[in-house]
């Protein structure tokens, strides 16, 4: 009889389990369905959204890395030769004789102009959800032209912000860059000499880079000159190995020319876009700052 009470018992206590179990399943299998159903959707949608900034880098990355080793060039040559000269423009002087200026201004827009198509055609992805390399690639893109439109690199120096004279207008510079984007690329060397108008669709840049002073003592010199062991280090992170800059060679560049007083401002604008951590950045800062 008491074997019999205690499978009774046993029996109720086990319906009464398969009860409460079957009864909890029920209100939080909705809760948990609801759950993982956005989990899904959110990992679905920055899965997707990773690989089409992936794709966008990729589209991207191969015209502005041979643009940026084309300007490293230039800006290599500009430092050995600034005071020949050769960039100064005067006003009553034929353009088409002046390669030098022409071609600089040239390698100067077309970087920029493929960064700021890259910029434009990821607008409406996330990209701050993107995988660490792409967002460093992102981040220099988008500060990289910083230099030469936020007049806050000047701060502490005698400049007048107002005025555009040792930098561009954001919308201004923009507009030089996106002139020479058409049909979803940028123009070619003779497309930009051969524009109807060049002189003076381009005067800013013209002016910005003829009016770099010949011993390198000015403003937009340092502000150059920044930019430049900014976008070595860009192509030391992103560029072919060929395309790397040592910090020998830093150095040796570095030496051939006065100290940078920008370099705080340099490093304060780092700081704020978070490139701070980039090993290439505080090398090439490094290099500079040992003058």
């Amino acid at each position: 009889m008491q074997d019999l009470d205690i499978k009774i018992q046993t029996a109720i206590i086990s319906g009464i389990v398969t009860i409460i179990v079957l009864f909890l399943k029920g209100l939080v299998r909705p809760l948990w369905e609801k759950h993982f159903h956005n989990f899904k959707l959110n990992s679905d949608h920055e899965h997707e959204q990773r690989k089409q900034i992936k794709e966008k880098i990729s589209e991207h990355k191969v015209p502005l890395i041979d643009a940026a080793e084309s300007l490293n060039h230039r800006l290599w040559n500009f430092t050995d030769n600034i005071g020949e000269g050769w960039h100064n423009l005067n006003d009553d002087e034929d353009l088409n004789k002046k390669y030098y200026i022409q071609s600089f201004s040239y390698r100067f827009l077309a970087f920029f102009a493929w960064a700021r198509k890259a910029e434009k055609d990821m607008i409406y992805l996330d990209s701050t959800i993107s995988e660490s390399e792409d967002l460093e690639f992102i981040k220099f893109i988008k500060f990289l032209p910083q230099i030469f439109w936020d007049a806050a690199i000047f701060d502490g120096h005698t400049y007048n912000n107002s005025e555009d004279k040792d930098h561009f207008y954001r919308d201004d510079f923009n507009k030089l860059l996106e002139s020479l984007i058409v049909d979803e690329k940028v123009i070619s060397y003779t497309e930009f000499t051969e524009r109807e108008n060049n002189r003076e669709e381009y005067k800013k840049i013209y002016s910005y880079l003829s009016n770099i002073s010949n011993d390198k003592t000015c403003l937009k010199w340092q502000a150059m000159q920044s930019f430049h062991f900014l976008l070595m280090a860009f192509l030391t992170k992103f560029g072919y190995d060929f395309q790397k800059t040592s910090e020998e060679s830093l150095y040796s560049l570095a030496r051939k020319s006065p100290k940078n007083n920008l370099l705080a401002n340099v490093e304060r604008a780092v700081n704020k876009i978070h490139l701070n951590k980039s090993k290439e950045i505080k090398s090439s800062i490094q290099q500079l700052k040992r003058i």
